[in-house]
């Protein structure tokens, strides 16, 4: 017998904790960068094209 039991099955028992961390990171990063670089860009792409079409209609 092994002074220390082997390290047998982790994956299986903490499957849901894995999973939840892995897709709640995920969904966080997602987040953070929708809203603090996408949607910047294109709001100020955005502003950019209706300015450009207010001068070529003057």
């Amino acid at each position: 017998m092994a002074a220390i039991a082997p390290i047998q099955g982790m994956l299986k028992r903490h499957l849901l904790t894995h999973l939840s961390i892995g897709i709640g990171g995920g969904l966080i990063s997602g987040y953070a960068w929708w809203y603090t670089f996408h949607t910047p860009k294109i709001a100020i792409r955005d502003a950019w094209y209706l300015q450009h079409q207010a001068e070529k209609s003057n």
